[in-house]
């Protein structure tokens, strides 16, 4: 286990500075997440930390060792990436153990730290099948494997849910947050799927543009984002933003509300409008509802609620869930 540091971290490509000059720091043994559109810079500090990218500007840290213009394979890390990149003609065992065999390490200390790999990753009973005789899932916990044998100091994941169903993803969700606990080693996970960020990351990094909006735990992010961006960018489905005279009553230029935390009526409320159109979900309906002067906001409801398209509906904030922004920077709640 490490802590990962970046300082003042830039990175260009050409003339085009990709990379802004970013610092912070990874604790050691946390789990850490790069979330942010594509093209924010994620994916290239991922490659930074691992040695794939060389540093324009800046120093990065890993255990207090200054490993800047390192050799990846010196700097004590394992990578997962988006593809599996399984041999197909080796067996899970010996894809788990391919990076153990130029060491000189003996060979039943070999297999000892294979099938302590696969006894973490349920994998016991394949090690003797190939890649094609695997699910999507499984193939991804050998690629897991594979870095997990290695012992390193910190581990890095690049999109590594991104070729899986839905289904697979929530199950991997919660496999790669138990290894995390099972290892207690530093991991830093880049993703574009905010669910992914707030369901797995002890704190969340949230980039744009190359440089890192706001750094926080899941749930100070959701409560309190700082601008815009953020405010948008987390939570689904997105934050309502409204401007005009409406923002003006509340001495803002911007207010953000959550569709979660508009509560609706039939009877009376603060505002008015017709439904759109609505999705059912089971336990949640999502409206969205055209109001006059505002224009169109989006709603969770209750899944019970069952309003028509074309209704009238009303709707009221919950108290202090209203965000207040001002020259682009989030002022406080109402």
């Amino acid at each position: 286990m490490a802590k990962v540091e970046l300082k003042d971290i830039k990175k260009q490509f050409g003339k085009v500075e990709v990379i802004k000059g970013i610092n912070f720091t990874i604790p050691d043994g946390s789990f850490t997440v790069l979330v942010g559109p594509s093209g924010c810079g994620k994916s290239t500090i991922l490659r930074m930390i691992a040695g794939l990218e060389d540093v324009t500007e800046g120093k990065i840290l890993i255990g207090d060792q200054d490993v800047t213009h390192l050799d990846p394979v010196d700097r004590g890390i394992a990578m997962v990436f988006q593809s599996y990149a399984l041999y197909p003609h080796m067996t899970v065992s010996e894809n788990i153990g391919f990076s153990l065999k130029i060491s000189k390490i003996a060979e039943i200390n070999k297999i000892k730290l294979i099938n302590e790999a696969a006894e973490i990753l349920q994998l016991e009973g394949l090690l003797k099948r190939y890649p094609k005789e695997l699910s999507g899932g499984q193939r991804q916990r050998v690629a897991i494997g594979r870095a997990i044998v290695r012992k390193p100091k910190v581990f890095l994941f690049d999109e590594p849910l991104s070729n899986l169903d839905a289904s697979l993803r929530a199950q991997m969700r919660v496999e790669i947050s138990e290894l995390h606990v099972k290892l207690g080693s530093t991991m830093i996970y880049v993703t574009h799927d905010q669910v992914e960020a707030m369901t797995m990351a002890e704190k969340i990094a949230i980039l744009n543009d190359g440089n890192i909006e706001q750094l926080g735990s899941p749930i100070d992010i959701y409560k309190t984002p700082c601008n815009p961006f953020v405010g948008g960018f987390i939570g689904s489905p997105r934050m309502n933003f409204i401007d005009g005279h409406v923002a003006k009553t509340f001495d803002a230029d911007l207010i953000g509300i959550r569709p979660e935390h508009l509560l609706t009526s039939n009877l009376s409320g603060l505002w008015n409008g017709r439904i759109r159109h609505l999705e059912r979900l089971g336990s949640d309906t999502i409206l969205y509802i055209d109001l006059t002067d505002i224009g169109s906001l989006t709603v969770r409801s209750p899944g019970d609620f069952n309003p028509l398209i074309g209704d009238i509906i009303y709707l009221t904030p919950m108290e202090n869930s209203v965000h207040l922004f001002k020259n682009g920077r989030r002022i406080s709640n109402f």
